[in-house]
């Protein structure tokens, strides 16, 4: 350490520290939605955990976008933020979480597989894996057509005129 300009050494100053990156973790950390029959809408919430942010930072969040072999492209995931989409600090210096709605619905037969993306103010990306279905074979919604069995009504035909009602 120098004093006006004086070259003699009065004490050496030596620093060290520590920088946290920051991070998010996702609660739950990989997204399985329901299978759904076609144009009905499946939803969740998901609780974003953030850690290590020293200031309040807003999120934004990439949807993809699925193209079909015919060139149709389609959006079946939406995400909102019910109470904001901003990180807050508090006094004490922690990190305040955020729930995030997810949904999917699509009118095409989809299977999907893929990433949502939440971008921080400082360019910091972190992923959310989202597997979701919507289609009308009865083998793959079952779970759905359980959950909802009060709601709904199958019926099979054989074509000969004969009916078969499952509720």
């Amino acid at each position: 350490m120098f004093l006006n300009d004086n070259t003699s050494h009065y004490k050496r100053l030596t620093l060290s520290g520590t920088l946290k990156s920051p991070r998010i973790s996702f609660d739950p950390p990989l997204l399985i939605l329901v299978p759904v029959p076609l144009d009905m809408k499946t939803e969740t919430y998901v609780n974003i955990i953030p850690k290590d942010y020293s200031r309040p930072s807003a999120l934004q969040v990439e949807v993809p976008v699925l193209e079909f072999e015919d060139g149709e492209r389609i959006n079946p995931l939406s995400v909102q933020f019910p109470s904001g989409q901003i990180i807050a600090v508090s006094p004490e210096g922690i990190n305040v979480g955020l729930t995030c709605y997810i949904s999917f619905r699509s009118s095409r037969p989809v299977s999907f597989l893929g990433n949502l993306f939440f971008t921080d103010d400082e360019k910091n990306r972190f992923s959310l894996q989202v597997a979701a279905t919507a289609e009308n074979c009865l083998l793959t919604i079952y779970p759905y057509l359980m959950l909802h069995r009060t709601d709904q009504q199958i019926i099979l035909t054989s074509g000969k005129g004969s009916e078969c009602f499952l509720t």
